[in-house]
């Protein structure tokens, strides 16, 4: 799914995680690599990452209530 797909919502929710990863990565982290494809941004995968495991932790925690 593409970040215009999403509902308005999410893009801010992501939004907010987009700017902690790069509030936490170094720069050289940042950096793309140069065997990596053009469109890539770490940053983004960072990102969503973070995003993926807070949901995955919020579906986990409705189960266990």
């Amino acid at each position: 799914m593409q970040m215009e797909d999403l509902p308005a919502e999410e893009k801010y929710a992501f939004s907010l995680f987009y700017k902690k990863a790069n509030d936490t990565m170094t720069d050289e982290e940042k950096e793309k690599d140069e065997w990596s494809w053009d469109d890539e941004d770490p940053v983004a995968d960072k990102a969503d990452f973070l995003y993926s495991y807070k949901l995955a932790a919020d579906v986990l925690q409705k189960k266990r209530l």
